[in-house]
């Protein structure tokens, strides 16, 4: 779906620009026109006149991504690796904790459980996946077969004792319960409350989690550093919108959030330097 709002191609906005002036939930940005404030990564020919959106309604999240037409990017410089190792692993890292955040907001996970192993503990990774396979299927018989959304990562004991597993679920549970189904040794819980912002609790969570996934790049022996129960996916809508970045945010206030003015915007042209080399982006973050 397309839809056309008036539009200047000549102008750049941050996040600042999109956020600071608010009136009756619309923008009114400060417009900067011509090249000061442009990606630098780009030359002076590039126009921006669509802005692909995938909206999340659930999450309360919306991310635009800016067409580049009429450009051309950069070179890149002569003797600079194809693949840059580090800037490989932070965008891993990235979308990794994005994930992890749409889903426990979309699923309203925000309890969150910690399983580890009595004794000399577990060190093989593959058991400990195993041990956590089993668990999520004595779970379900205790939940009368009924599947439930959950992301789980696990984390090496910096002391030694091997592995430990923190899980995130959206519903009530015994912690006795819990620690009959697990078998394995102590069980922890605690539930995440947020006044005011009813999302809230559910990113808080989400960042507990990620926490432990960022650890996991690091010590996990391959790819997939946390897990996700299937089938409850984020409902995405997709669109293009073509306007400047503010009305492109205002469209998809009024379409998908009653109106509201996104809580915060985050832009790619915040990012310092050369670390942004993708299309420019903006997520939009609302209650």
């Amino acid at each position: 779906m397309d839809t056309v709002l008036p539009t200047r191609s000549d102008v750049r906005l941050s996040s600042a620009d999109i956020a600071n002036s608010t009136q009756n939930g619309c923008f009114s940005p400060r417009i900067t026109v011509g090249a000061e404030g442009a990606d630098p990564r780009l030359d002076s020919a590039t126009l921006l006149e669509t802005w692909h959106v995938k909206v999340l309604p659930e999450c309360g999240e919306a991310t635009f991504v800016g067409a580049v037409v009429g450009g051309t990017r950069k070179p890149r410089e002569p003797g600079a690796p194809v693949i840059d190792p580090v800037r490989s692993r932070r965008e891993s890292e990235r979308r990794a904790k994005t994930k992890v955040r749409r889903y426990c907001a979309a699923n309203r996970l925000n309890r969150l459980f910690t399983f580890t192993y009595r004794g000399e503990g577990q060190h093989d990774y593959k058991e400990v996946c195993a041990d956590m396979n089993a668990f999520v299927k004595r779970l379900r018989k205790r939940f009368r077969n009924k599947a439930f959304a959950y992301v789980w990562v696990a984390e090496l004991h910096p002391g030694g004792h091997g592995w430990h597993v923190h899980m995130c679920i959206g519903r009530y549970v015994l912690k006795a319960t819990l620690a009959d189904v697990w078998g394995h040794g102590f069980v922890d819980a605690i539930e995440i409350k947020a006044k005011g912002d009813e999302k809230r609790k559910y990113r808080v969570a989400a960042s507990y989690v990620s926490k432990y996934v960022s650890k996991a790049m690091d010590t996990v022996p391959n790819r997939q550093r946390f897990k996700v129960a299937h089938g409850f996916p984020p409902r995405e809508i997709i669109e293009s919108v073509q306007a400047v970045g503010a009305l492109a945010v205002t469209h998809v206030s009024h379409r998908y959030f009653g109106g509201r003015s996104p809580k915060r915007v985050w832009c790619s042209s915040e990012v310092e330097g050369d670390e942004w080399r993708g299309p420019p982006i903006m997520v939009a973050f609302y209650d």
